[in-house]
């Protein structure tokens, strides 16, 4: 198995029909289609054959989709938010960096809206929340982990960067994700030859979204740099007036109230990167010569030195 794709069964169930749909018409060989669910979800369209159904206590999305991961079997992994559509051969260049560079970790695809704006990837601001960063045809995007609602990852690096947090949402993930990968120095880079049609998730209501921004930033404020508490200042600052003068400005300010304090003294919210050493940076060509593993292994010490 080379390729295990994840579509989470979250959200209007037209939307995973039409995720599944465009994935089945143009699936890869070698590849697992796995759609994690609820207990008491049922498959009306009868596709047992094509895709492998994995049940899970947890109904929120990246509750089922750990479950997804777990369940994988490929040596890489593909996952799919619901209502996000694929094109024609979106997954062939991007198997194809991973074979090409075996220190790459994650592949942002490119993902384009309906206003048809291209999103590359996310950017970790440092103070618990992150941005989303367009695509460019002039330069390279500069980003520090994939948009989860299309993303790549090699999954031996999936356990360096460790379990997903149940109580964020994915938009919130998103920022989660980046910051350990930043933490980690595991690579991330995007693909514009790989082609997705969705949205980004939306934030949830002022409360929950302040409550979990708190909880990233300080996840992460102990490996970050020294202006973290100058962006988080910002960050808070930016998600409350949102909301303008209203009953939304007061849920917001007591959500990251609230998280501060269930951030400092709640141990879920601690991490520690797994061991580096466990992933496969090995160069991924059988038949490549002394020199060239030779070569490789410089390059990987580089990039870990970096």
């Amino acid at each position: 198995m080379r390729l295990s794709i994840i579509v989470p069964a979250t959200g209007p169930q037209s939307a995973l029909d039409n995720s599944l749909v465009s994935v089945l018409e143009n699936l890869p060989d070698q590849t697992e289609v796995l759609v994690p669910h609820h207990e008491e979800y049922e498959d009306p369209y009868d596709l047992g054959e094509e895709v492998t159904f994995v049940a899970s206590p947890q109904a929120a999305p990246i509750g089922l989709l750990k479950a997804g991961i777990a369940a994988s079997q490929a040596e890489f992994v593909h996952v799919l938010m619901n209502g996000v559509e694929v094109t024609a051969g979106w997954t062939e260049p991007v198997i194809e960096r991973f074979e090409r560079d075996s220190s790459l970790a994650a592949v942002s695809t490119t993902i384009r809206n309906s206003k048809q704006t291209k999103i590359a990837g996310i950017r970790y601001r440092g103070g618990g929340s992150a941005s989303a960063v367009r695509a460019s045809r002039r330069n390279k995007a500069s980003i520090d982990g994939p948009c989860l609602e299309a993303s790549f990852f090699r999954k031996s690096s999936i356990e360096i960067l460790g379990e997903l947090d149940e109580q964020l949402c994915i938009r919130q993930t998103n920022a989660d994700m980046a910051a350990r990968l930043k933490s980690c120095g595991l690579a991330c880079e995007h693909e514009s030859d790989s082609v997705v049609r969705g949205e980004l998730s939306s934030l949830p209501s002022g409360y929950l979204s302040s409550r979990q921004l708190e909880r990233v930033y300080r996840r992460h404020r102990p490996r970050m740099v020294r202006t973290a508490p100058l962006m988080h200042l910002m960050a808070t600052a930016a998600n409350v007036t949102r909301h303008g003068p209203s009953w939304g400005l007061i849920t917001s300010t007591l959500g990251h109230c609230w998280g501060n304090l269930q951030a400092r003294w709640s141990a879920e919210t601690h991490w520690e990167p797994g061991d580096r050493e466990s992933t496969i940076l090995q160069f991924p060509n059988k038949n490549a010569t002394a020199d060239d593993r030779g070569a490789e292994d410089l390059r990987v010490e580089d990039r870990r030195a970096a």
